[in-house]
């Protein structure tokens, strides 16, 4: 249940990821555009200039400096301006560098007014100078006083969606302004960050790659376990009530106080259906449990030549339907671990090595030591696994369908599917892992990984010690008993 919410938390961090994305492209998108229209606003002022100037020589008008400052200190100063007609006073900021254009302005707006073509035609050509294509455009000189179009280029139906500037005011008083509308490509405005927006693309598919994949893994984990679930249902039920009828069946012949081979055997098949039911419950629950590290591991120093040995004897003897020789090399090898649990993972990789090998059946056991670690491996001459299912072999009552339909031609039970489950879980909570190679028709190699902690080597050191000693004290025993006989 952990790991489903784990998923859901990923799947729901990679929604937030996509979202702070779709916002920064779209902030990439607005500072593009604002850059798109602070070019404009230049264009607009360099061209007003222009077209003054334009009109200026047309009128035969020399252009003049404009105003004195040199006896000026003040930011805003106070300037006279004579004309043919008349004489005004006006408020004008000696810093700014427009006014003497904007007095000329003024002067000339009634009679020579601004040409709103000739500065839509000079407005083009400086955007393209800007590397801004422009598609269409058109200009506008506005009134600001009464907020009302005086004069316009534009069609008679304006366009929509068109790159809007700021407006500009043309004369010295403020009275009228001018503003500039261009229709330019998406493309143009992405430009610039190009680059950044199919970077962001890429990444956005591979997030959506993770979120299906994600989801994906999430309705498998739940069908898994309903699988689980119905095939463990299924078996118990079917355990339950081959046992219940067989022992119904020997009531009845004890109530008639007779008894037959049939009444033992069916006593013998209920016995194994509860003795099934039972294993298949204690695994169960001991995988549970390990889960929710209920289970408390003591570890041990085990001597795998000892401990090897009585698996071997035992299962070479006690192997009733095949052929069995196992060969152990493990040399004098100590692994720290849970001896009890030990013993049932290795007897459930025997009984698999058994259980899934042609007659007879020869088993290798033996161990591959590193600098912190230890492999035990236990490799047979078997059916095999196919690669496809090596994914698949550790999900809880997984059972390889081929494998399962050789068993019952020849009689044999297939089993609960829980054992490499146990096995993974068991290893994994031993702070271990279990591994599989396997070629079809040739051999099946379970290898069981033992790393070594810092206590591990304290405790295997001390271990060592204590054998040593004690190989000298009744070595040293014997020699002197020796000599007084």
């Amino acid at each position: 249940m952990k790991k489903i919410y784990a998923k859901y938390i990923g799947t729901a961090a990679l929604v937030v990821l996509l979202m702070l994305q779709a916002a920064w492209v779209n902030r990439l998108y607005r500072l593009s555009l604002s850059n798109c229209r602070q070019t404009m606003d230049q264009c607009l002022t360099q061209v007003i200039d222009e077209e003054l100037k334009m009109r200026l020589v047309s009128l035969g008008i020399k252009f003049q400096a404009g105003f004195n400052f040199y006896t000026d200190t003040a930011t805003f100063v106070t300037k006279t301006i004579a004309t043919q007609d008349t004489t005004f006073s006006v408020l004008v900021n000696r810093n700014d560098p427009t006014v003497p254009f904007k007095a000329y302005q003024y002067m000339l707006n009634d009679r020579y007014p601004m040409n709103v073509e000739t500065v839509d035609i000079l407005f083009r050509r400086c955007m393209n100078e800007h590397f801004f294509p422009v598609k269409d455009s058109y200009i506008e000189l506005i009134n600001l006083r009464k907020h009302i179009v005086v004069s316009s280029d534009a069609p008679e139906e304006k366009p929509s969606g068109y790159v809007e500037s700021s407006t500009i005011a043309l004369d010295i008083i403020n009275t009228i302004g001018v503003r500039a509308y261009m229709d330019v490509d998406v493309l143009v405005i992405i430009k610039p960050f190009l680059t950044y927006l199919i970077i962001t693309i890429i990444l956005t598919l591979i997030e959506l790659y993770c979120i299906v994949w994600l989801v994906r893994t999430v309705y498998r984990q739940r069908k898994q376990s309903m699988f689980w679930l119905r095939n463990m249902t299924t078996d118990l039920r079917q355990s339950a009530a081959l046992a219940e009828k067989d022992l119904d069946a020997i009531a009845d012949r004890f109530n008639s106080e007779t008894y037959s081979e049939e009444d033992i055997f069916a006593f013998d098949r209920a016995y194994e259906q509860f003795q099934y039911t039972n294993d298949y419950l204690q695994i169960m629950q001991y995988i549970l449990d390990n889960e929710k590290k209920r289970i408390e591991f003591t570890k041990m120093p085990v001597n795998l030549k000892f401990f090897m040995d009585s698996l071997k004897t035992e299962f070479e003897q006690n192997t009733k339907y095949k052929t069995v020789k196992i060969t152990v090399d493990v040399g004098d090898t100590i692994v720290f671990t849970d001896e009890m649990f030990f013993e049932r993972i290795m007897r459930n990789l025997l009984n698999n090595a058994i259980k899934f090998s042609n007659d007879p059946v020869e088993i290798h056991i033996g161990v591959e030591k590193g600098k912190h670690s230890i492999v035990v491996y236990v490799c047979d001459d078997g059916w095999g696994i196919p690669p496809k299912e090596i994914k698949r072999i550790f999900n809880p009552t997984y059972r390889i369908e081929e494998h399962e339909e050789r068993l019952k031609k020849k009689g044999i039970a297939p089993g609960h599917g829980l054992g490499l489950t146990f096995v993974e879980s068991i290893m994994q909570g031993l702070d271990g892992n279990v591994f599989i190679r396997s070629k079809i028709g040739k051999y099946t190699e379970v290898q069981l990984l033992f790393l070594f902690t810092d206590t591990d080597k304290n405790l295997l050191t001390m271990y060592n010690n204590v054998v040593k000693r004690l190989f000298i004290f009744f070595g040293a025993t014997t020699t002197n008993n020796r000599k007084r006989d």
